[in-house]
């Protein structure tokens, strides 16, 4: 049974989408999956990766990103991909065509018309990420772009959901199979150890200090000014409390800590390799993981949460983000901010944490297994005996 992952997003993206993409191919090809990956030449703008060298891929012959964002350009894109993916699809003898997103479904389902092979949906995000951009042209594209992602469900024989709410979103479009798997991580990569903990906590000056961490995105749903204020409350009733926030958007996470009066004696602000945020992590006592209360969130289930618990972090979230919340009720590695919180509870979470840092350690890494790529990576695999 071959295997062709079909991608129209950049996986030369190091956070998210390109991250999630490279990591599926990696465990399935470790799982005995023969399996490619199709994706945009992006040779002349990025250096082929240690990572992608080690996969089958297949290119693309353009790099979508060097096109102007006229209609013309796009639709000679759009056609181009369809057309390559149909005469990859024929000559490599593929049986399954496995979707990065829904616009990757979109093509893949074109291209499969009236082909003997099956097509399996990954949707990460969902459609309404696109009114995210807040602008005139999104509002009035969006129906357009939630047709396409429609489309690309109704034609699948199968949709990889990344949480449970996410399954409700598409039964509520079609009445197709659906599967659940989350947003993972490797635990062989973000795990938690006394003797590192220490180290970093030694290296970053924080030996004595509660430390809240905020690591990713500087993103419009990742609510910046919420996470200040909220770590600006824990402040008043700990002094030993610190803010780091690792994120590639340094300077930019720096001017909204200066304008909430956060000096540099309180926070830390870093900027780190991929391999490097583990640490980090592992250096922090409380992972925020805030996101605004919408549809785009209520499905999603972001690749943080997993990172933070296979780091050994408790964590403090918004309610209504895909399952996740779920998982924080029953295992109790974590605490829901919600209007119904008072502080007072919060402030008994975080001083329990405090006393009792290594039993949270151990709940957070016993859950981090559930999320473990190895492991969810079988989902997957068995998922396309069934399509």
């Amino acid at each position: 049974m071959r295997v062709l992952m079909f991608s129209w997003g950049n996986i030369h993206n190091v956070s998210g989408y390109g991250n999630r993409v490279l990591t599926e191919v990696e465990f399935l090809k470790a799982a005995q999956v023969d399996i490619s990956l199709m994706a945009f030449d992006m040779e002349k703008r990025v250096k082929t990766s240690e990572r992608l060298s080690q996969i089958k891929l297949m290119k693309i012959p353009t790099y979508i990103y060097t096109y102007k964002k006229n209609l013309l350009n796009i639709m000679t894109i759009f056609l181009k991909s369809i057309k390559e993916l149909k005469r990859i699809v024929q000559k490599e003898d593929i049986k399954i065509v496995h979707a990065q997103s829904f616009f990757s479904g979109f093509i893949s389902a074109l291209a499969l018309r009236k082909l003997n092979v099956k097509l399996v949906l990954d949707l990460h995000g969902v459609a309404e990420e696109f009114l995210y951009k807040n602008n005139l042209k999104s509002k009035i594209l969006f129906p357009l772009v939630y047709q396409i992602q429609k489309f690309a469900i109704k034609e699948s024989d199968l949709v990889i959901c990344v949480s449970k709410p996410m399954m409700e979103y598409v039964k509520e479009i079609s009445e197709k199979k659906v599967s659940l798997v989350p947003c993972c991580v490797d635990v062989n990569k973000f795990k938690y150890n006394v003797e590192e903990r220490t180290r970093a906590r030694k290296k970053l000056g924080v030996e004595d200090k509660f430390v809240v961490i905020y690591s990713g995105s500087l993103t419009p749903w990742s609510q910046p000014n919420e996470i200040i204020e909220f770590y600006k409350n824990i402040k008043k009733e700990k002094s030993n409390a610190v803010l780091l926030i690792v994120t590639p958007q340094q300077d930019n996470f720096q001017k909204i800590l200066n304008q909430h009066g956060i000096d540099s004696f309180n926070s830390l602000v870093i900027s780190a390799l991929p391999s490097e945020v583990n640490e980090f992590l592992q250096a922090s006592d409380l992972g925020i993981l805030f996101r605004e209360e919408n549809t785009l969130n209520k499905v999603a289930f972001p690749t943080k949460f997993a990172e933070y618990l296979a780091s050994g972090l408790p964590i403090a979230l918004s309610p209504n983000i895909g399952h996740t919340n779920e998982i924080i009720r029953e295992s109790k590695v974590g605490i829901t901010i919600s209007g119904e919180k008072s502080f007072s509870e919060i402030l008994n979470f975080i001083n329990d944490i405090e006393n009792n840092r290594k039993i949270y350690a151990e709940l957070c890494n016993k859950e981090a297994l559930k999320l473990d790529w190895g492991s969810n990576v079988e989902t997957i695999k068995y998922s396309y005996l069934d399509v």
